[in-house]
């Protein structure tokens, strides 16, 4: 099978520059979640949520939210519905999850550039990016897509604001990773997407490089085999890999379904959280479901609080559970938690919060049986 062409170094370390970053730093800086506003002697603010005036901001001092979501697939649509206003809203329904974060995170995995979702869709997906997530994935478009796509898709993301991981040519500039800073700590996120010998060396050279301007930092696989249920011997031994090498969160996407959570040496991976913007595929029924993975840290040094917090897909958006099917809902997703991620390490699953969000713990281990007298 011939691989795409790839990116052209020269137009995006062009871009790169363009978008003010040193080595790691992509000179985001977000403060708590509000409209963006200027920020004396720093460069723009990117609000990492989407909070509003009628949701005012619940977040805690010292306490440190990553909300991480999954996929973004903008897909062509030759009759646009509605305005870039309109469109712009389409995270509308997590936004009770999203406007107290600290920081958010996903993987965008298809090109955001005229060519490729008609020039009337860039305009309001860009205005999706910005205002609703402070940090984006981009490996997956870096390393998949004709360089013309990859490009454009890059430019369109330095114009719209949030802070972008695993852009480049070479693993080197993959490798950079995005940050933003918050009152309660800086939190990176590096971008990977696998598929040689040298994955494990290269993903760890590039989370070592960031691992010291971050209080928390968030490693993003991309690659895994969609529709699996299972991740794949590959996926787990990269995920800790990761973890070794100085990951806190590991979140692994590609299948386009949501799987199950890990937690390698205390720290949570999560092997799927499925798409957060996208078509679904009639034949997969999971592919209509997904998860946001919501992590609080109380202080510096603590094991997070680790929350699972289910969506359903509808017409490409994602939407909370509600209705007189909640209840319902929420037990399929409680059980799937569990038995996803029973092959990985046993977990324990609360019951679901006001916004069906699940608290996710690891199982203790059985007491071994005791010695016949």
């Amino acid at each position: 099978m011939s691989s795409a062409p790839r990116p052209s170094v020269t137009l995006l370390s062009t871009l790169l520059a363009l978008s003010g970053c040193d080595s790691f730093d992509f000179g985001r800086v977000t403060g708590t979640p509000a409209p963006a506003a200027s920020v004396t002697g720093a460069p723009k603010a990117v609000p990492s949520s989407a909070a509003s005036a009628e949701a005012p901001s619940q977040v805690v001092p010292g306490r440190l939210e990553i909300v991480l979501g999954g996929e973004i697939a903008f897909l062509p649509d030759p009759k646009p519905k509605g305005s870039g206003a309109a469109a712009a809203d389409a995270l509308a329904s997590i936004r009770p999850i999203l406007q107290d974060a600290s920081a958010t995170a996903a993987s965008l995995t298809t090109p955001l550039d005229g060519r490729a979702l008609g020039p009337m869709h860039v305009p309001a997906a860009e205005a999706l990016l910005s205002a609703r997530l402070g940090m984006l994935d981009v490996a997956t478009v870096a390393t998949t897509t004709p360089a013309a796509l990859a490009t454009g898709t890059l430019a369109a993301l330095v114009r719209s604001g949030p802070a972008i991981a695993g852009a480049g040519a070479t693993a080197a500039e993959r490798g950079r990773g995005a940050r933003v800073v918050t009152p309660s700590g800086a939190v990176g996120l590096v971008a990977f997407t696998r598929g040689s010998a040298e994955d494990a060396a290269a993903l760890s050279s590039a989370i070592h490089g960031s691992r010291a301007a971050c209080d928390v930092l968030v490693a993003s696989l991309g690659g895994a085999t969609p529709g699996a249920e299972t991740p794949s011997a590959a996926d787990t031994a990269l995920a800790k890999v990761a973890v070794d090498a100085g990951a806190d969160v590991v979140v692994l996407h590609g299948g386009k379904v949501p799987l199950g959570v890990a937690f390698v040496s205390g720290h949570p991976v999560f092997h799927g959280l499925g798409r957060l913007m996208g078509a679904d595929d009639p034949k997969e029924p999971w592919s209509s479901r997904g998860f946001l993975a919501r992590l609080s840290y109380e202080k510096k040094g603590a094991p997070p609080v680790v929350e699972l917090c289910p969506y359903l897909l509808a017409n490409g958006e994602p939407a909370l559970l509600g209705g007189l099917s909640r209840t319902t809902q929420e037990g399929v997703f409680r059980r799937a938690i569990a038995r996803l991620s029973e092959p990985l390490g046993p977990v324990s699953v609360g019951d679901p919060d006001a916004h069906s969000c699940f608290r996710v713990t690891p199982a203790e281990a059985p007491a071994a049986p005791s010695a016949a007298p």
